[in-house]
C-alpha cells in the first residue's frame, strides 16, 4: 500500500509542477492557472462529453430503428 502512496504523490508534484511551468510560460500566476483548468476548462469538458454522449445516442437510437 506503500508504493499507492508514493504514486499519489508523485502525480500530485507532477500536476503542481505542470500548472507552476505553465503559468510562468503564459505569463498568469499558478492560481490563475488552477482557476482556469478547474472552474473553466474542467466544467466544459464535463458538459461537452455529456451532450456529445446524448447527441451520439440519439443518432445511434435513429440509426438501429430504420433497420
Amino acid at each position: 500500500m506503500n508504493w499507492l502512496k508514493e504514486f499519489v504523490l508523485y502525480l500530485y508534484v507532477y500536476c503542481t509542477d505542470f500548472c507552476m511551468s505553465a503559468a510562468n510560460l503564459i505569463g498568469l500566476s499558478y492560481y490563475e492557472v488552477n482557476f482556469y483548468m478547474f472552474c473553466v476548462a474542467y466544467p466544459l469538458l464535463g458538459i461537452f462529453s455529456t451532450w456529445l454522449y446524448f447527441r451520439q445516442r440519439a443518432r445511434l437510437r435513429k440509426r438501429t430503428s430504420r433497420s
